[in-house]
């Protein structure tokens, strides 16, 4: 017996992307490796109601790394390497996460940046996750690592700092072209970064997400897959600079409400190393 499940998702944004208007200098670049957590008992139903569930637990691992091809032109990729989630009436599943590659242009210079980013979803996830739901015999569930699909999101970053860098203020917003009859989607971002100290950095991040159109609630949706889901979350991270190359960082995200989405709070640990 095979039991389907609403596509809920975790409210995660690209730990380490530079949703900026900058890019990199030419010959430079950062990679971060990221380690997040999620316990939940409760989620956001497709109408945003928050209604209790069985508890899921999510342990996910991240690389993402950027580089600069030119003064204006940036590379970039985020790969989950690692995620093991369950549910605890099911067994818990492992595989990779869908990775994401994008390059960015530096459209306008000067103290207010803006810059053009295409990034490219690759369903390299397990987009069925099959695992067996515990005392029930032949009983299965579905808790995919993917969606399955190939998207392509088109966004639009600028950003200012004030206070001789001490102070950065970013934001944009993109549209997300999704294949395999899912919905499009608009995403947007605002954030707001305070250099506290040479070592000790602080940022604040509000992020939202919105379908195009309404969903198509007639199409079986996996866990994970993310159709017909909108979302307004927030999020707070610190950073200590242990030298000029290497840094650490603690953040927390969590959905303010929601649509097919987890409701918990994620706590992301991350190591960056500049190049």
């Amino acid at each position: 017996m095979s039991k389907p499940i609403l596509g809920l998702i975790i409210l995660l944004p690209a730990i380490g992307a530079a949703q900026s208007g900058w890019t990199r200098t030419h010959g430079t670049g950062y990679a971060r490796f990221s380690f997040s957590t999620l316990g939940s008992s409760s989620f956001y139903t497709p109408f945003g109601n928050k209604i209790s569930s069985a508890r899921y637990r999510d342990f996910t691992g991240s690389f993402y790394s950027e580089y600069g091809i030119t003064d204006d032109w940036t590379a970039s990729v985020n790969f989950p390497f690692l995620r093991n989630h369950r549910l605890d009436s099911t067994s818990s599943l492992t595989a990779v996460g869908d990775a994401v590659v994008g390059i960015r242009r530096r459209l306008v210079r000067g103290k207010t940046p803006l810059a053009l980013a295409v990034d490219f979803g690759l369903p390299v996830g397990d987009s069925q996750g099959t695992v067996s739901i515990r005392d029930l015999p032949d009983g299965t569930f579905r808790l995919p690592t993917g969606d399955g699909e190939f998207n392509t999101r088109v966004s639009l970053y600028t950003s200012r700092a004030f206070r001789e860098g001490k102070s950065v203020v970013s934001g944009g917003g993109g549209y997300n072209f999704r294949t395999r009859g899912f919905t499009d989607e608009f995403s947007y971002t605002a954030s707001y970064g305070q250099r506290l100290s040479r070592s000790v950095s602080i940022s604040a991040t509000l992020t939202g997400l919105e379908p195009a159109r309404a969903a198509d609630a007639s199409r079986a949706v996996g866990f994970g897959v993310g159709e017909g889901v909108a979302f307004l979350g927030i999020g707070g991270e610190a950073q200590y600079r242990i030298n000029k190359r290497h840094s650490v960082s603690a953040a927390y995200y969590k959905p303010l409400r929601g649509k097919n989405l987890l409701a918990g709070g994620v706590l992301v640990f991350g190591f960056g190393i500049a190049f």
